[in-house]
């Protein structure tokens, strides 16, 4: 407008219709000429073309607009919406209005409606008098709208309104706006906080441009007073659910926040854009309203994946046929998290599995069940216990598509329990997060005002604040894209056994027995209680809320020793099965599972080397041996033609029946002499067969001085074992 510059001071109101308004300053086309100056540096906004921000694909935030809002200074000469969105760095196209019939909205994440238009604007957008259609379902479908209604306006828009009649104080010639909003045309000087908590008064979110900040309500033109005006009306007729974020002097909401279908809204009858470009020059500029308003939402193109689509739907999920899991068999009742590390992947950029096929809930389900192996208790695989995802997989995964197809690795991060500022801080860095719900699994996508867009692999939701989720999820995993080192170690042990990692430094990470606590000593180590998933079709009831697994994770963990105490505080004589999935630098996994039973009074310890250098045996299991049992010490005769008998012994954890005799090798370094005979006995009388093997002397690389000697090989199973014992080299050689 071509305004008169009234200042009011607090608490005294303007409020004015179109009558009282035309003696301020006259709507016209002709008062605002192209020739108009903007603080020396710029002209008045004309009419924008089509093509003047075109979408070329691949766009995160449309802003449909037909010409500047008000005014364009030099640094805005798109007008202020685009030029607040193009310093936050969120991509960015423009719609003119007349091409929304033409438009697929759906591929944007977030819609911008810009204030101050043309009635041929308004007639577009509103066409009958009721917001276009393929807005309303934008925003159904999980869409975000940022609504700057502000109408009645000088400047290129020359006073377009969405009603009937122009800057009518009567609501009832309204349009009506997305959810059944309408609004009435009463000008008003002094508008006032409702939400002081709110995204976009308390500035609580990223923003890179620098322009946001907290919003304050002290003084004309600190932060919503004497704009001349600061707001052109009030809406009516909101939906259940709304927050109210700014009110007029009479406490009539000028500014709102409301949900719709999946989606959410935020709409403005507040002069955010003319106050971000400072009138011609003659008011100071102030940005930092529109700039929260820009800044309260952040959206990812992450693709939605439904587990129950065709032609995984059906598919066997995990080894659910072999193994009893509470949620079923199949990826349509258990598929939300495999489904979810799938959204994430594609995300990415690993949108192929290492054959070529597409990465989507199928294939990312068919890889992770790769090299399943099954006890009486559980299976495991590549990517599962006991119907839990291995989060590591999802790394192993990128690592073997990257080989042949050269796409991005990712990997494992980190998780952890719920924080709405790191999932925005996430998500602002373009990383979706996957969250935990009880049973269930989501991935968070964007975030708006206080609450986040989600993709559901199951059910009809978008968004965190639906009832089911309350805002909240019970933790998180994060992934980011990498080039460098994915190893790790994962232990998951079936509840309620749980396990106690110590690392080569004596630092402890899982559950401590003796006093009852969860440690989380080792650095890049987590330690977590993963629910059992839920049937999420409805077919099995619920599983128990302890009914899981407990995970411990090492990110690049050290090299060296290692040992892994199961216990159970709720349970004696605990029947339990626990794997191991170690990863060297390159993701090359080694798979171990084993079984147990616990016994009161007796640890459950079970012993490890771990290198994550590729080529190295990643893990192995270390076992008792005895070489020459019943002497001591145990002397290897160099000049000898004859064998030396190694014993493998059978403890509470270990099974030495478990070990293949043709894979095992025993001398200086645990690579030289193969077994020549092997048999099972109890050779230290304990009850237990033990496994007594005999190897040639001249074959072990035995050399003088040499005070230890190893042994190393595999189960049946294919775990890797290792146990050295002392040994005194003797013969003519060495004297």
């Amino acid at each position: 407008m071509s305004r008169t510059n009234l200042l009011m001071v607090k608490p005294l109101v303007v409020a004015v219709t179109l009558a009282a308004m035309a003696a301020l300053e006259p709507i016209s086309l002709q008062a605002q000429t192209a020739t108009s100056v903007y603080n020396g540096v710029g002209q008045a906004g004309p009419l924008l073309p089509h093509s003047h921000l075109p979408c070329a694909g691949g766009e995160t935030v449309a802003v449909i607009q037909d010409s500047v809002e008000w005014f364009a200074p030099i640094d805005a000469p798109l007008g202020a919406n685009i030029a607040e969105l193009t310093a936050q760095q969120k991509g960015t196209c423009a719609i003119h209005s007349n091409q929304l019939g033409a438009t697929n909205l759906q591929q944007f994440g977030a819609i911008v409606i810009a204030a101050a238009q043309t009635q041929d604007f308004y007639n577009n957008v509103f066409p009958s008098g009721t917001i276009h259609p393929a807005i309303s379902q934008f925003v159904q479908n999980g869409g975000i709208l940022l609504a700057n209604l502000t109408d009645c306006a000088s400047g290129p828009g020359a006073g377009g309104t969405w009603a009937t009649q122009l800057c009518d104080a009567n609501a009832i010639t309204s349009f009506v706006f997305v959810g059944g909003v309408k609004h009435a045309n009463v000008f008003d000087q002094n508008n006032n906080i409702a939400d002081p908590v709110h995204s976009i008064i308390a500035n609580a979110l990223p923003c890179p441009s620098g322009n946001c900040a907290q919003v304050v309500d002290v003084a004309n033109l600190q932060d919503l007073d004497g704009w001349n005006f600061s707001s052109h009306g009030y809406f009516i007729n909101l939906p259940a659910g709304t927050k109210n974020i700014i009110v007029d002097a009479l406490g009539r909401p000028v500014m709102v926040e409301y949900p719709f279908g999946t989606g959410d809204v935020v709409a403005t009858l507040t002069t955010t854009e003319w106050r971000y470009v400072g009138d011609f020059g003659s008011l100071p500029r102030n940005k930092k309203l529109l700039a929260n308003e820009i800044a309260s939402f952040f959206t990812l193109s992450v693709p939605l994946f439904k587990q129950f689509d065709s032609p995984w739907g059906a598919q066997e999920y995990d080894d659910g046929n072999s193994q009893t899991l509470n949620c079923g068999t199949t990826m349509r009742a258990c598929g939300c998290a495999v489904s979810s590390v799938a959204m994430v992947l594609a995300f990415h950029g690993v949108t192929l599995d290492p054959h070529g096929n597409p990465t989507n809930p199928g294939t990312v389900n068919d890889y992770f069940k790769l090299d399943s192996k099954c006890n009486k208790l559980v299976c495991v695989s590549r990517g599962y216990f006991r119907g839990s995802v291995i989060w590591t997989a999802a790394g192993q995964y990128s690592m073997d598509a990257h080989r042949v197809f050269n796409t991005p690795i990712i990997e494992y991060a980190d998780d952890g329990l719920y924080d709405a500022q790191i999932l925005r801080s996430e998500i602002h860095g373009k990383r979706p997060v996957i969250l935990r719900e009880p049973g269930h699994f989501i991935v968070g996508t964007g975030y708006f005002g206080s609450s986040f867009k989600i993709n559901d692999p199951f059910f009809d939701r978008g968004r965190l604040d639906d009832p089911a989720y309350r805002n909240t999820s019970n933790g998180f995993v994060r992934y980011r894209v990498t080039s460098t080192d994915l190893s790790g170690v994962v232990v998951s042990v079936l509840a309620p056994a749980q396990v106690l990692i110590t690392d080569p430094n004596g630092n402890r990470t899982g559950f401590d027995p003796v006093t009852s606590t969860i440690l989380r000593n080792i650095a890049n180590s987590s330690y977590v209680f993963e629910q059992a998933l839920a049937d999420d079709s409805g077919q099995n009831p619920p599983p128990p809320a302890d009914a899981g697994i407990h995970m411990a994770i090492i990110r690049v963990p050290s090299d060296g020793h290692y040992t892994i105490e199961v216990s159970s505080p709720s349970v004696a004589n605990l029947e339990y099965s626990f794997a191991v999935h170690a990863y060297d630098r390159n993701a090359n996994l080694s798979l171990n599972l084993f079984e147990a039973q616990l016994v009161p009074g007796r640890k459950n310890v079970f012993e490890f080397t771990y290198s994550s250098a590729p080529g190295a045996r990643t893990l192995a299991l270390l076992i008792p041996v005895d070489i020459k049992p019943g002497s001591f010490p145990n002397s290897i005769n160099l000049d000898s033609e004859g064998n030396i008998p190694v014993a493998i012994l059978t403890t509470n954890t270990f099974d030495a029946s478990s070990v293949d005799p043709s894979t095992v090798r025993f001398g200086a370094t645990g690579t030289e002499a193969p077994p020549v005979q092997s048999s099972l006995e109890d050779v230290n009388g304990d009850g237990r067969a033990d496994m007594i093997l005999h190897f040639k002397t001249q074959a072990t690389g035995t050399v003088c001085g040499q005070t230890s000697a190893t042994l190393t090989g595999k189960t049946f199973d294919g775990t890797n074992i290792q146990g050295s014992d002392s040994v005194r080299v003797v013969g003519d050689a060495c004297k």
